[in-house]
């Protein structure tokens, strides 16, 4: 360390040298004392725990526990010391020298490649931040990065790109084939290959720039194709000028949102990293010597400091390969892919698409596409439309069984066009940007959503998310690597979704308890259930006979399950659709069993309650909503209740319990609700929504499961 003391007007003041130098502790003791006043601060050579001093930082062998005296005290052997460095101390303290010996060796020994795996104090942590294992993971199998698309915006320059590539286009002599280099990039070796286009109808071509500048009198577009070994990663570069109110030779506006000068590129690719794409640009530009010949990169003309933010991106894709055994988990009936579509859908809006192709193999091509709205309610906060899918290569059978191509991948990709926000190249760089969306998301928010998505319908359908040798297969471009990076896990919501579904319509099925509204409810249900087209409340009036007003009155008591917004009528799912045509049957001819289950469910409770009235409406309400029936055994104490509701938890369920035991009470008094057959020997039946069933013990009242006593979990 360096020697900080100094003489001068302190000169006769104490330092930390007097303490080493003297053998009475009692003296050390004084002299520290004296160093550490209410000056101690502006004193350069006394220890404070925020020195200046960098060398002595988090991981010095011993750690200080400052004190009012200037001690401090070892985390090892936890005896206080005096020595002015804790190094010193090192080599005395046995403990100490075992502890980092001991994490040298362990350092030593692991890969460096491979991130640590967390701790128990890591996972400690995260769980005092919020963090838990179903919210924040951060060790996961990496994924891989298959297309990608983007309009790169290049202004800094101008048109001297374009100029530089119109001036090769001129100097090549054609006759011998399009001119092609080789380059460089990541240890691979790349062919560069320079065309221009231009369409043959005169009319589609760009009308010259009215600038005296501008002395180009056919202006084309320029190509720059790069491919690496075998096609496996490859770029195409599609360079077109813009120019304030560019337009075509018939009048037709040319896109240029922002009416700058420079060039737009169309960057498209496959099995590369999206900022490989500028990278490879500018490398291809240098090849042909047109991209500014400087060594400094922003003056060159198309290079990675040079894409404005504002660029656009249109596609991507992540995925990973997994054996084809696992296939059935993510495209079966009851996987993710089939789930979503059924219960996230409306019935006749938005955008739906489920696609489900097993011509050449089982599992060929599966995808289903989810606009904003609807991967919002997979994952809050996600603000992109996606498609999520399983697909194989075009002729899996043709390639050999030990081929990982034969192997399906699993995928998320962005769907700009049922997107509800634009996805920039650098949003964070446009906050002070009046021209660019409110909404918008970068780069690395597209990345991000994209990969929680492909994690989360890995977890759903019961898939590692980490390298799993069994489920993952490496090919050339998709590594099953521990890959340490921050993403939101959660449990499967399809469930909950369902479930609530399922509960809307017991609902809307309870409230139809007079004959004459169901008559007019299972009209309008038939009606909706029924194709042909979007309905209306007049014309829901008309096919029914029935008045304006009466179908308004059903639409209201049918909100559970039917949308109604301004004049159209639909029904809220697919799957609501489907329970009410299973679960209605003979509803849709004669609502009079309805009114029968009601009453039939109202005289087992007011069998198992004595005293209670056919009048008390919130408990009979919360036996409607939660309950499917009630078994009062002859030979058996026991009352036994099903639950056609399932909780999500333990938690869930004891609080429908309590509501049910304090409706009760409202109904009855507390003391007679409490000594009730019911609450006695009442036997809860139900199922989490997970499908563990939930039982209790004989002889276990509602309040003992209520005081969490001799409650079990079968």
């Amino acid at each position: 360390m360096t020697d900080r003391h100094h003489a001068g007007d302190d000169k006769d003041i104490p330092g930390l040298e007097d303490v080493n130098d003297t053998d009475d502790p009692e003296q050390a003791d004084e002299i520290l004392e004296g160093l550490l006043g209410p000056d101690a601060g502006d004193r350069d050579d006394v220890p404070t725990s925020a020195g200046d001093d960098q060398e002595e930082n988090d991981e010095s062998r011993a750690t200080r526990d400052e004190t009012p005296t200037g001690k401090w005290a070892c985390r090892f052997c936890r005896e206080t010391r005096r020595y002015a460095d804790p190094d010193e101390h090192h080599d005395a303290c046995r403990e100490s020298a075992l502890h980092w010996e001991e994490l040298e060796s362990e350092a030593d020994s692991q890969p460096e490649d491979e991130p640590d795996l967390p701790t128990p104090e890591d996972r400690a942590g995260a769980e005092e931040m919020g963090e838990t294992p179903e919210e924040q993971h951060t060790y996961l199998v990496d994924t891989a990065w298959h297309e990608f698309r983007a309009y790169l915006k290049f202004e800094r320059h101008g048109l001297d790109p374009y100029y530089a590539l119109h001036s090769l286009m001129r100097r090549t002599d054609w006759h011998d084939g399009a001119p092609t280099r080789e380059i460089e990039y990541m240890d691979t070796t790349f062919t560069v290959e320079f065309t221009y286009r231009e369409t043959d109808a005169e009319e589609k071509r760009y009308e010259p720039w009215s600038n005296p500048d501008f002395q180009i009198q056919r202006p084309r577009e320029f190509h720059l194709q790069v491919d690496g070994p075998g096609d496996l990663r490859k770029a195409s570069f599609h360079i077109r000028p813009r120019w304030p109110g560019i337009q075509l030779q018939d009048g037709t506006d040319v896109n240029n949102p922002r009416q700058m000068t420079g060039v737009d590129v169309d960057a498209e690719g496959s099995n590369l990293e999206p900022g490989a794409y500028p990278e490879l640009l500018d490398k291809a530009m240098q090849a042909f010597g047109v991209n500014g010949g400087s060594d400094y990169s922003r003056k060159r003309y198309l290079s990675p400091p040079n894409v404005a933010p504002w660029s656009v991106v249109v596609d991507g894709e992540l995925y990973v390969r997994i054996n084809e055994r696992w296939s059935g988990r993510i495209i079966g009936i009851k996987g993710p892919l089939e789930r979503m579509t059924y219960l996230l859908a409306d019935e006749r809006s938005g955008y739906r698409k489920r696609v489900a192709d097993d011509t050449k193999r089982e599992g060929y091509y599966h995808t289903t596409t989810l606009g904003s709205m609807r991967c919002r309610r997979l994952l809050d906060g996600h603000q992109l439309g996606k498609e999520i899918k399983h697909y194989h290569v075009k002729n899996p059978d043709s390639l050999d069984e030990d081929d990982p191509l034969r192997q399906p991948k699993v995928g998320v990709s962005l769907q700009r066009r049922i997107s509800d926000t634009t996805v920039y190249w650098d949003a964070g760089a446009l906050e002070d940007d009046a021209r660019a969306a409110d909404d918008a998301v970068g780069l690395n928010d597209m990345e991000r959503e994209l990969d929680e998505v492909l994690l989360n319908v890995l977890r759903w359908a019961d898939i590692p998310t980490r390298p799993d040798a069994q489920v993952f297969v490496e090919d050339n471009v998709f590594k099953p690597d521990l890959n340490r990076r921050e993403r939101r896990l959660v449990p499967d919501p399809l469930p909950v979704i369902e479930n609530k579904q399922e509960h809307m319509v017991t609902r809307a099925l309870n409230k139809m308890t007079d004959l004459e509204r169901s008559d007019t409810d299972a009209q309008v249900v038939t009606e909706l259930l029924a194709d042909g087209g979007p309905q209306t409340p007049k014309g829901l009036a008309k096919r029914t006979g029935k008045t304006y007003e009466t179908i308004l009155r059903s639409l209201q008591r049918l909100d559970d399950v039917v949308e109604h917004n301004y004049d159209e009528v639909k029904l809220k799912s697919q799957h609501v659709a489907q329970q009410l045509a299973e679960r209605a049957g003979k509803l849709l001819e004669d609502f009079g069993w309805v009114t029968e289950e009601i009453d039939r469910l109202g005289d087992q409770l007011a069998n198992a309650v004595e005293g209670l009235s056919r009048q008390d409406s919130a408990f009979e309400q919360w036996a409607e909503r939660y309950l499917e029936g009630i078994d009062d055994l002859d030979d058996d104490p026991r009352i036994i209740l099903r639950f056609g509701y399932r909780p999500k938890d333990m938690e869930e369920a004891r609080e429908i319990l309590q509501d049910g035991l304090m409706a009760l009470r409202d109904a009855l008094g507390e003391n007679a609700a409490d000594s009730s057959r019911l609450v006695r020997w009442g036997q809860p039946k139900m199922q989490l929504r997970d499908g563990t069933p939930m039982a209790w013990g004989t002889g276990v009242t509602l309040l003992d499961i209520l005081n969490g006593s001799r409650s079990a979990v079968s």
